[in-house]
């Protein structure tokens, strides 16, 4: 009888765990991926490793963070089970059935929060722009104080200073709608960034006018008087074949005002990057002046904006306190690795170039590195910690991908696919750097398979935009660097 009873319950556990088994069904799969992914002990980047999946593994998700970057998974045998990087779990279900852990039962299942980021259109025409009209309606200024300039355009001159709450009549708007054009009470006509006003209209209906850029030097004498130049030009549209390897993104605009009020300066950029960003060919030789633009004289603008003072030179010969030889995402992040001449105790390196530099603009390539010394994961979580640290202070991070690796096939692929995700989640602008390099010879990379070709005269033809020089893979970076610049240039930054 008692072996009776004894092989029963045997028989009722067996039976218990094989439903529990085939109960845990896959709500979600690894993605395609090259390299494993690490299950870690908690949702971070710097918790220990608890096991390995590979590509295409189904798993169970039974958990999320609050931010939706980690998921709590545990794969169908029971074997691992710990917490991923969101970006590398594709699920099968909605992602507001994932139970946030640590939130209440009432929070979780009662309360859904739904975000909607809609991504506005410019349609050019070819008409010219009408002049501003009658008053279309009234907007308040919404920040501490907001600038009236003679233009619409950062560089121009301040007319006057309007506190929060104030009310201006709207007259117009610039073709890209990021300025309105605007009167006062007095009579006083200027221009106020869009992202500074509350309007009490559609942008629709307010007319598009004449927004000319006048651009003022002083220059002073070895006599000590001084010479006063002012060029006018009226803003054009960017035609869409001028950057084929650019997307602008949805967010560049706001987080562009962010800035304008922390006080960072349009017409600086700040360089995120590794040998590839601080090789003489790259950058530099706009710096100097050693550039031929060929067919693509539209970007000389953009050269002559970016000309200005950035912290010890020009923005493309400034040296970057964030780029360095071998730098990866962990890097650019650790106080370590920072000047300690120049930056605080405890600072980072990309927290002491934002402070020194204050740009409007940061070019960020990591990850070439990475590929061999960081895992996924962690690379994602620190990519994440380095837009966020960007766009909190009112830098607009322009994300690049990283050009091929073929001694270590599908990892670069792989780290681009986290640069690409990030980009389109966060609505920020991506620059695709793989996409024009595959187009090259050899994929625009030396014997190393690292590094880009350089022309044979290296930083004299690093920005020769003439014929073959084309086929370079430095070439080919200053190029499409330069386009990404001219698309923020011509509709965010002005």
């Amino acid at each position: 009888m008692s072996r009776w009873i004894t092989f029963s319950l045997v028989s009722i556990l067996l039976l218990l765990s094989s439903v529990a088994i085939s109960a845990q069904e896959a709500n979600g799969q690894v993605i395609d991926m090259a390299n494993t992914l690490n299950v870690r002990s908690g949702p971070s980047g710097a918790e220990a490793i608890v096991g390995e999946l590979a590509g295409n593994t189904p798993v169970s998700v039974i958990g999320r963070t609050s931010t939706n970057r980690w998921f709590q998974i545990t794969s169908l045998d029971g074997s691992v089970t710990g917490w991923a990087a969101s970006d590398f779990i594709q699920l099968n279900v909605q992602r507001a059935s994932i139970p946030v852990v640590g939130a209440s039962a009432t929070s979780s299942s009662s309360t859904t929060t739904t975000t909607t980021t809609t991504e506005s259109t410019t349609t050019t025409t070819t008409t010219a722009d009408t002049p501003a009209g009658e008053p279309v309606g009234n907007a308040t200024v919404n920040v501490v104080a907001a600038n009236m300039r003679a233009s619409a355009n950062t560089r121009s001159a301040i007319l006057a200073e309007l506190p929060s709450g104030t009310s201006v009549t709207v007259i117009g708007r610039n073709s890209t709608s990021t300025w309105i054009r605007v009167q006062l009470a007095d009579g006083q006509q200027g221009w106020i960034f869009a992202r500074l006003l509350d309007l009490g209209m559609s942008m629709s209906s307010i007319p598009a006018t004449n927004a000319s850029t006048v651009i003022t030097t002083t220059t002073t004498n070895e006599d000590g008087t001084t010479t006063t130049n002012t060029s006018s030009s009226v803003e054009v549209a960017v035609p869409a074949g001028d950057a084929p390897y650019f997307t602008l993104g949805a967010s560049a605009s706001n987080i562009f005002a962010t800035g304008q009020e922390l006080g960072n300066r349009a017409n600086v950029f700040s360089k995120i990057g590794d040998s590839i960003t601080v090789a003489e060919e790259m950058f530099t030789p706009f710096g100097f002046g050693v550039y031929n633009l060929g067919g693509y004289s539209y970007l000389q603008p953009t050269i002559s904006f970016f000309m200005a003072q950035a912290r010890n030179n020009n923005s493309f010969n400034n040296t970057s306190l964030a780029a360095g030889n071998g730098y990866n995402t962990r890097t650019v992040l650790s106080s370590e690795f920072s000047n300690t001449a120049l930056c605080l105790p405890g600072e980072s390196p990309l927290a002491c170039e934002y402070r020194l530099t204050r740009p409007a603009v940061a070019l960020i390539m990591l990850g070439s590195n990475d590929t061999t010394t960081v895992p996924i994961d962690e690379f994602a979580d620190n990519l994440r910690t380095i837009v966020d640290y960007s766009v909190n202070n009112g830098v607009i991070p322009v994300l690049s991908t990283i050009p091929p690796r073929p001694n270590f096939p599908g990892r670069a692929e792989s780290y681009n696919q986290v640069i690409i995700s990030i980009a389109a989640d966060r609505g920020l602008p991506l620059w695709d750097y793989y996409g024009a390099m595959v187009t090259l010879p050899d994929s625009g990379l030396r014997e190393d398979g690292l590094h880009p070709t350089s022309p044979p005269l290296g930083f004299e033809q690093g920005a020769d935009f003439r014929g073959n020089n084309l086929q370079y893979g430095y070439v080919m970076r200053n190029l499409t660097a330069l386009q990404a610049l001219h698309v923020l240039r011509v509709n965010v930054l002005q």
